[in-house]
């Protein structure tokens, strides 16, 4: 969790302290839980790179994505 806080993963609307105040709750929960309320939490416009970034070695974006993200645009 702490990843998709200090990357900026989440919905705007969640505040990294009441994850933290929470922390303990989640932990309680079952694995299956857990997952679904992270999916619910993150901000889907984050689990994508841009096309024009995916040169960007920050990205670590795979050969095979590029690859299929330039087919995609008609880019190659």
């Amino acid at each position: 969790m702490n990843k998709a806080i200090d990357n900026g993963k989440l919905i705007p609307s969640v505040l990294p302290r009441d994850l933290k105040e929470n922390e303990d709750d989640f932990d309680k929960l079952s694995l299956d839980e857990q997952k679904n309320l992270v999916m619910e939490l993150l901000n889907k416009n984050q689990l994508y790179v841009n096309l024009s970034d995916i040169g960007d070695e920050e990205y670590k974006v795979s050969e095979a994505d590029k690859v299929f993200t330039r087919s995609f645009y008609g880019k190659e």
